[in-house]
């Protein structure tokens, strides 16, 4: 977590935090909240992140930046989700 302790941007330390805490392959595709997209009513509800590591990235992000609401983080990181699932696989 080194890396990220100089972020100049909460967004952006949440962002790095949480790429820290969850492998690859758990962000990719997995919605923060785990509920039915409005756009895609047919389709069955994806498994959320865990709530327990998510929640602690929020919270200890708006307490390092002193954010009264978590609502913007909370949003940076879904809408980071996804891009990430979005996004297609790189070769190596």
């Amino acid at each position: 977590m080194l890396e990220i302790s100089h972020s100049k941007s909460s967004i952006m330390y949440a962002r790095e935090l949480l790429r820290q805490l969850f492998e690859p392959g758990e962000l990719a595709g997995t919605p923060i909240t785990g509920k039915k997209s409005n756009a895609h009513r047919e389709k069955a509800a994806k498994p959320q992140l865990d709530p327990i590591r998510v929640n602690a990235v929020v919270k200890y992000t708006c307490k390092k930046f002193g954010l009264l609401k978590e609502g913007p983080v909370r949003a940076s990181l879904s809408s980071m989700l996804n891009k990430e699932k979005a996004a297609p696989p790189m070769d190596k």
